[in-house]
């Protein structure tokens, strides 16, 4: 369960164990990542040094480091939102969430990672494409039991590419990370994640490296 907060208050999941992280000088916002209690042992809060990245490393199976991987959290706000425009105030050289989330990966060997959050942005059917390896060409094993199909193109219930999905799109091919809404078991048509008033949207992913 992983959840960005508006209010700063957190709701209690039974049997899940819950890393909460709350903006300082703020009555509202937050993030928070729950885990099964099941794997709660196998997990590590890191230090991301950024209010609205947060960051967990996992490892389901302790006997096997290999299945070790890094959840990471993030609320990108919306441009127009109060407390966005209250740090640009404070603080004009202050980087965009992008370029904070850029910095924590160059500065931290994460290994296998997988991305999640709202991110306020709407790309469409866009995504980084990959290279298909060299092992899954030669794959005679017509029993393929990855989530994440061997393709560079991804659905999406929302037609609209706006700046800022460009922007986390080029966040994808620099990390070297692809979206996996419209694109992985479970969601193949890409669906909508945000249902109000004005219409739908997809504005919150998850991403993951492939390695």
């Amino acid at each position: 369960a992983v959840v960005s907060t508006q209010s700063g208050h957190y709701g209690r999941v039974p049997n899940y164990r819950c890393f909460n992280q709350l903006r300082s000088n703020s009555r509202s916002g937050g993030l928070c990542i729950g885990v099964h209690r099941s794997l709660s042992d196998n997990v590590k809060l890191l230090k991301t040094k950024y209010e609205d990245i947060q960051a967990v490393s996992i490892t389901p199976d302790p006997s096997d480091p290999n299945t070790k991987f890094t959840l990471i959290n993030v609320y990108d706000s919306p441009e127009n939102s109060s407390f966005k425009s209250k740090r640009k105030l404070s603080d004009r050289d202050q980087l965009s969430t992008l370029d904070q989330l850029t910095d924590l990966l160059a500065k931290n060997n994460y290994g296998e990672t997988i991305l999640v959050g709202d991110f306020n942005a709407r790309t469409r059917d866009s995504n980084h494409e990959f290279d298909q390896p060299e092992e899954f060409i030669n794959n005679t094993n017509p029993i393929d039991t990855r989530s994440h199909p061997v393709k560079s193109n991804r659905n999406s219930r929302d037609s609209v590419l706006n700046a800022r999905g460009k922007l986390l799109v080029d966040f994808m091919a620099c990390a070297d990370m692809t979206i996996l809404n419209g694109n992985m078991l479970g969601d193949i048509f890409g669906d909508f994640t945000c249902h109000n008033y004005n219409g739908c949207s997809l504005v919150d992913y998850i991403a993951a490296t492939l390695r």
